[in-house]
């Protein structure tokens, strides 16, 4: 299933209001995680989708994680850092495999944001987490979904697409 968010927000759409970029508003957030929460159990309550979103919806996906870790597989963060407020729950994720990949010269998220959501992904979570820079900036470029369709093939054991 793919969705986008509810909430209109710069000529497109934003699955919660943000304070400033990198910064979730906390109700918003938790009120659009419980939205999502509840459709996704009325579409398939037995399933264990993988979550997967680029910037705000990547923060959405991270969010769902940590709400829920035991309803997912795991899932691919591009270019989005973990919003939820501190702290975040140590070995939360155990058992969970995620990706975080950003680009090296991202403007639109705070650096120490995108760094401290990758230092928690790699030593607190209890994920098994893969964490990639590349270069480019918060744009969705061809090496960011080379490196996220290789992962996911890995996670998986399937093909990548091709490239």
């Amino acid at each position: 299933m793919a969705f986008r968010g509810r909430l209109e927000a710069g000529g497109g759409y934003a699955w919660f209001r943000n304070i400033s970029p990198g910064i979730a508003h906390q109700e918003s957030l938790q009120a659009e995680v419980l939205a999502l929460e509840q459709v996704l159990d009325a579409h398939n309550p037995n399933a264990k989708p993988w979550l997967c979103g680029f910037s705000n919806g990547a923060a959405m996906a991270a969010a769902l994680l940590l709400s829920r870790p035991g309803r997912y597989c795991g899932g691919l963060l591009l270019s989005g850092p973990i919003v939820d407020a501190d702290p975040w729950p140590e070995s939360r994720l155990r058992g969970l495999s995620v990706l975080m990949v950003y680009g090296a010269s991202d403007q639109m998220i705070p650096r120490e944001l995108l760094q401290k959501s990758s230092d928690y992904l790699a030593k607190r979570s209890g994920a098994d987490a893969a964490l990639r820079v590349v270069a480019g900036g918060h744009e969705i470029s061809a090496s960011k979904l080379r490196v996220a369709s290789e992962w996911f093939a890995r996670q998986t054991h399937t093909r990548p697409a091709p490239a």
